[in-house]
């Protein structure tokens, strides 16, 4: 049976509703928009509509995640250290990470590397 959720990102002020089906196991399962119940104001500023707000919004979402399980392989950090992890998106919405604890330039640049390669070149930066 379908079932629809409302999403509210931890990366922006938008309300989102996507659709999925409960028979399938989680593993199989596709989230598909829905609709916008709300557009946060970077998203309206930067003319995001319809799915293609759900998809930047997800794709946001989901690099802020990844960058922080790069940094904790990085760092030899685990999930309790959540709290050293810092992020925020600049006006362009490229994604800037860092950590509370110092870090050495070599493991600063490990971080950047690992990320342009698997969130692409530009997309995140380390600071």
């Amino acid at each position: 049976m379908l079932q629809v959720t409302r999403w509210s990102p931890d990366t922006c002020g938008c309300i989102l509703e996507y659709e999925w089906d409960d028979t399938l196991e989680g593993s199989d399962r596709v989230h598909s928009f829905k609709k916008v119940v709300k557009l946060c104001p970077e998203h309206e500023r930067l003319g995001f509509q319809g799915k293609d707000t759900f998809d930047k919004v997800m794709e946001e979402n989901t690099s802020k995640n990844i960058a922080w399980g790069q940094i904790m392989e990085e760092l030899n950090l685990t999930r309790e250290d959540l709290a050293q992890y810092i992020w925020f998106f600049d006006e362009g919405r490229q994604l800037q990470v860092s950590v509370t604890q110092p870090i050495a330039a070599a493991e600063k640049q490990a971080i950047q590397n690992r990320l342009d390669t698997r969130l692409g070149q530009g997309k995140t930066k380390v600071v």
